[in-house]
């Protein structure tokens, strides 16, 4: 059980995980990569592709799968595409464009598979997951330039993709859900493309935070890793208080429906519960929730933890609802 204590979260006793988060513990013991402040960057990649995936079960089915390319601003990125499974030829899909975790120096498209293929099934969208360059080879503003480019040329090709280029939404997982989070403010101030959604599974919100204030709240991205993840990212110190990089920081009003996942045990979770409140005060229409017993990253685990198709299946029916309008900003003075 938890319970507040002088504004920030506190806890009862050890974590209450899921049964099966603790059998995923269990099976990592004495095989886990470790922390990536383990590791340079370039290392720390090399050793996560090198290492085989826990869960051997097949990719889950889909209508159609494609490995392609856009032009990023410095250059060729990766794309992979996925249509839902059943999708009629002339059937014009929604589309939603996924940008993958990793604290900026870390992941990949590839990695978000398991995740893309049921989102792409469940919520019956057109699906394009997003490579874009990492730091500290290319360090901010690259990522969120490269996201919002990905956007650009998604709405663009959509109609010879078979989706809506009038239905896009966009969505991410930590990094990713900085990113998503980015691209939304981007498209606001640079007036289109539209966004129809964005999804934001426990993002990074301020990179100016620390994490030590709040850290026995929960499990995840523990304060070192993410100044690691961060001095890595950043140019300048100064530029985590760009709300390219930290949105929480940037003005939030006129922003598209959010649908926002946390995690009980993360420590992001505090920073994403003060972002779904300053959008919801700037007149954002905000869907949250959070999911019991699960810590950071879980999102992406479907093939092991029940609770991420759950999750998975939550997004989707949110992206299948009908627009709700947004409430008016709320009045903070005279």
């Amino acid at each position: 059980m938890q319970r507040k204590r002088k504004g920030r979260l506190a806890m009862n006793g050890p974590p209450k995980f899921h049964p099966q988060v603790r059998a995923m513990m269990e099976r990592e013991k004495g095989s886990s990569i470790g922390s990536i402040t383990n590791y340079a960057p370039a290392e720390y990649r090399r050793i996560v592709k090198a290492t085989p995936n826990r869960t051997k079960r097949a990719p889950e089915e889909v209508g159609k799968f494609e490995e392609t390319s856009f032009p990023g601003p410095s250059g060729d990125l990766p794309l992979r595409v996925y249509w839902p499974k059943g999708a009629k030829g002339k059937e014009k899909l929604p589309v939603l464009v996924y940008y993958h975790g990793g604290g900026f120096v870390a992941g990949s498209a590839e990695e978000m598979d398991p995740t893309c293929r049921r989102l792409a099934n469940r919520a019956r969208h057109l699906v394009v997951s997003v490579g874009y360059r990492l730091a500290p080879e290319d360090k901010f503003p690259a990522a969120p330039e490269d996201c919002f480019a990905a956007l650009v040329w998604t709405q663009k090709n959509a109609s010879s993709l078979g989706g809506d280029p009038s239905r896009i939404a966009v969505a991410g997982s930590s990094a990713g859900g900085n990113l998503a989070a980015v691209v939304a403010i981007l498209a606001r101030e640079r007036e289109g493309p539209k966004i129809s959604r964005q999804v934001l599974v426990y993002p990074v919100t301020d990179l100016t935070r620390s994490l030590r204030k709040f850290s026995k709240s929960g499990f995840g991205p523990t304060d070192l890793e993410m100044k690691y993840c961060y001095r890595h990212y950043l140019t300048a110190p100064d530029d985590a208080k760009d709300p390219r990089a930290s949105p929480l920081l940037g003005d939030l009003h006129g922003l598209p429906p959010a649908i926002v996942v946390t995690a009980e045990y993360d420590t992001l979770t505090e920073q994403v519960d003060d972002y779904a409140a300053k959008l919801r005060e700037g007149g954002v229409k905000v869907r949250s929730r959070q999911f019991p017993g699960m810590m950071h990253g879980f999102f992406m685990e479907p093939d092991d933890l029940d609770t991420a198709e759950e999750a998975i299946d939550w997004v989707a029916s949110e992206l299948t609802k009908p627009k709700v309008p947004a409430s008016r900003p709320r009045r903070t003075g005279l």
